[in-house]
């Protein structure tokens, strides 16, 4: 239904978003595998810039 409505630009929307969201799958693999710990990103945000970023990474 949405094709139809809106043409390409809906295939181009899905797959700028699948991209997006395997670069950011990516780099989240390649930082569990350098830093294994728990906590993904709230971890990785707290350990760069401090617990403020941690938790309101946390909580977006």
């Amino acid at each position: 239904m949405a094709i139809v409505k809106s043409g390409f630009s809906v295939l181009l929307s899905f797959l700028i978003a699948g991209i997006s969201t395997y670069f950011v799958f990516e780099q989240l693999a390649k930082l569990s595998a350098k830093q294994p710990e728990k906590g993904s990103f709230c971890a990785y945000a707290r350990k760069a810039f401090g617990k403020w970023a941690g938790f309101s990474n946390g909580w977006v």
